[in-house]
């Protein structure tokens, strides 16, 4: 069915360029225009260009699977392949024939071989101490020696060049990687770019999770890892004139960002002494079919450690909104979604009547600033309001992750049917 479906697509590119060999005319309404070196250039009206779209977001979809390709890459290639297809010279051979056999090489290029890549990524917020640490599928460690050397390794292997190779990539070892922190991940993909992008999707939900729980830390404000041009700490200044008073004036000047790195001991020993669920959830990301709870758990950790880290208050108000949807509605994302939230995060988290009826109350009224910040835009969080979603996000994800009961549980459908068992009860 795949192999159908990206025929399909290839056929549709065919069709593109038979429409694009017919237009001769000049035309003013230049809507896309793309070149490539030695190959031309084409400009597409607004039918080429809606064609144009159309093939590509098809290309995309029948040769695209979790991202192992690039959207770059895709649409390189096939800009490549009308290039090649449109400037055919005419010779004896026949043009159809060419341009069937230009479209062949685009799809072999579009359905190659998934192949293992090891990525590095520089992060930025990490202690050293504690290091290597493995989170499921990636690494975190200090850019060694070790590493250095396998590298060196790996140029050796070339047939030509191995000298010059080596003194260029240790120069960028030395710059940018040595002794530095790295997260390590492998993954399968078709290019280089599309392995980036896998690479650095993975390392940040990681990097998330590390910020949620270095949260839960005692006497570990604002730790903060990120990656490179991610959350860099800087100090925001303003000068503000008094208009009332000529001769006053202020200076203002707060510091934004991390204050400080986070150190995983810290975090691993907090995990053991307090029972903060990290040791859990490690032990979540070593796991390869993870059930639909567990995944949405991750997920909600995940938005929760963006809301950490997040500058703006409504912006990290909105996260931990999301992060509790993700995980109390798991079974349910769309249905009444005030009243089915208030009511489960009452029962997650207090027993007692009277406090569950003020946690309902206060979900609501959270829920209100909620939209008030979506749909109308303007609506200021104060740090109260943050601090109780905040807080109410934690403690529903806290005792998901520390409570047996849940961490046993197989399905959406189990933690619904507990739901429903204490409201009903």
């Amino acid at each position: 069915m795949k192999q159908n479906k990206i025929d399909k697509s290839i056929h549709e590119v065919k069709l593109l360029i038979n429409y694009l060999k017919l237009i001769t005319e000049e035309t003013n309404e230049e809507i896309l225009y793309f070149e490539h070196l030695g190959l031309g250039s084409l400009h597409l009206n607004y039918e080429g260009a809606s064609r144009y779209r159309e093939c590509l977001r098809n290309l995309v979809e029948n040769s695209v699977k979790d991202d192992d390709l690039s959207l770059k890459t895709v649409e390189g290639l096939f800009q490549e392949a009308l290039l090649e297809a449109f400037y055919l010279e005419e010779s004896s051979a026949s043009i159809d024939l060419k341009i069937n056999d230009i479209l062949e090489g685009l799809k072999q290029k579009l359905t190659a071989k998934r192949i293992p890549y090891c990525c590095y990524i520089p992060v930025c917020g990490i202690n050293s101490e504690g290091l290597p640490l493995s989170m499921g599928k990636i690494k975190i460690a200090v850019f060694d020696d070790l590493l250095v050397d396998t590298f060196e390794a790996r140029i050796v292997k070339h047939s030509i060049q191995r000298e010059f190779k080596w003194i260029k990539t240790k120069e960028k070892i030395d710059s940018s990687f040595y002794k530095k922190i790295v997260g390590i991940v492998t993954v399968e993909a078709k290019d280089y770019n599309a392995a980036e992008v896998i690479a650095i999707k993975n390392l940040r939900e990681v990097l998330d999770i590390l910020n949620f729980f270095s949260m839960l830390v005692p006497y570990n404000p604002d730790a903060w890892t990120y990656l490179s041009g991610d959350l860099e700490p800087y100090f925001f200044e303003s000068i503000i004139l008094n208009e009332d008073d000529t001769a006053s004036f202020n200076i203002m000047s707060k510091r934004i960002g991390p204050l400080q790195e986070i150190n995983v001991l810290r975090i691993i020993e907090s995990s053991k002494k307090d029972n903060i669920g990290f040791d859990y959830v490690i032990n979540l990301l070593t796991k390869n079919n993870l059930n639909k709870f567990q995944q949405s758990l991750l997920t909600a950790i995940q938005w929760a450690g963006r809301a950490v880290v997040a500058n703006r208050r409504e912006e990290a108000f909105l996260l931990y909104a999301i992060a509790l949807e993700s995980i109390i509605l798991v079974d349910s994302p769309n249905s009444e979604l005030s009243y089915r939230l208030r009511l489960r995060i009452s029962h997650l988290i207090t027993s007692n009547l009277k406090n569950r009826n003020e946690v309902a109350n206060t979900v609501k009224e959270l829920y209100n600033l909620r939209s008030k910040i979506v749909h109308d835009g303007k609506y200021e969080i104060s740090s109260l309001e943050l601090d109780t979603i905040k807080y109410i996000s934690i403690s529903c994800i806290k005792r998901l992750c520390v409570d047996p009961l849940f961490r046993n549980m197989a399905s959406p459908k189990d933690f619904a049917d507990w739901l429903e068992d204490r409201i009903l009860s």
